[in-house]
């Protein structure tokens, strides 16, 4: 509890004091020295025909009622119907857009990595079962609401071969916790 405290404590003093001297005038000797002149950083851009996501469509077995299977190395982007409370992904699409949700599975140095984007403009929860190297079943794990119009990252320590997304559903109520059940 301490060090997070801590850590908080040294991150706001960090950006106080990024945004107060980013607001403070220069002085006039500095002012007069010009900097070189650096192009800025060109951004890949997604167009008409590109996507800077590479979602795969080619594994029917990824989306079967509503349930999302990924394994690693996969980005899946999926359409969403809404139906209240409940999401439910509809189809696998090539390109993303604002609209589609988001999975990327990594997994590398024994170690494993969901990436969720939520287009929503709520929070998005969902179930998840994982399975491991040699099991044919599947396990549980806790997952956390992704908030709206942001990335969800859920790490794991250890290999999964695949990941089971299910029962997704929008948290419209402020109160409801961050773990979703």
């Amino acid at each position: 509890m301490i060090y997070r405290d801590l850590a908080l404590l040294v991150g706001s003093a960090a950006f106080l004091a990024l945004t107060h001297c980013a607001s403070r005038p220069q002085s006039s000797a500095a002012s007069q020295v010009s900097a070189p002149q650096v192009p800025p950083p060109q951004a890949d851009t997604p167009s008409a025909s590109k996507s800077v996501y590479d979602c795969q469509t080619a594994r029917s077995a990824a989306l079967v009622s509503g349930a999302v299977n990924i394994r690693p190395g996969e980005t899946l982007c999926l359409r969403l119907q809404t139906q209240g409370e409940s999401i439910v992904p509809v189809a696998i699409v090539e390109r993303a857009t604002s609209d589609i949700l988001i999975l990327t599975f990594i997994r590398k140095d024994r170690a494993s990595t969901l990436i969720v984007r939520n287009p929503l403009n709520q929070r998005l929860c969902y179930k998840a079962l994982m399975r491991l190297p040699g099991r044919s079943d599947a396990q549980p794990t806790n997952i956390w609401a992704v908030l709206s119009h942001r990335f969800g990252f859920e790490n794991w320590p250890y290999d999964i071969d695949e990941i089971t997304l299910s029962g997704f559903r929008s948290i419209t109520d402020p109160q409801d916790p961050f773990v979703c059940k």
